[in-house]
């Protein structure tokens, strides 16, 4: 299994690779806590399986939804790890001790 992925951003037009750091699965006590609602066009999206936190090759952070399929339903830009485990935690009650490490 390898712990980076590839994504082409159109608007740009440069690859941009990310390294997968974090994850947590998503259980009963993880409940949305409504700071943050997403939605998909006018559809309110689902609560997500899982959370990761990647790091692409320009250094930004990012805090990723993924379904249960892991494929992602959106994410959020954050400066650091710490700020987008805060995030997490903010939106779903995600501890630090919840994380596990992927890189």
């Amino acid at each position: 299994m390898t712990n980076f992925a590839n994504t082409f951003d159109k608007e740009v037009g440069v690859m941009t690779e990310f390294e997968k750091l974090k994850e947590v699965k998503l259980s009963k006590h993880h409940q949305p806590t409504g700071a943050v609602k997403f939605y998909q066009g006018s559809q309110l999206q689902g609560t997500p399986a899982a959370l990761q936190i990647q790091k692409s090759s320009d250094g930004g952070i990012y805090l990723i939804h993924l379904d249960v399929n892991g494929e992602e339903q959106n994410d959020s830009f954050h400066e650091s790890v710490e700020e987008a485990m805060l995030e997490a935690k903010r939106e779903f009650g995600v501890e630090v001790f919840d994380w596990t490490d992927i890189s």
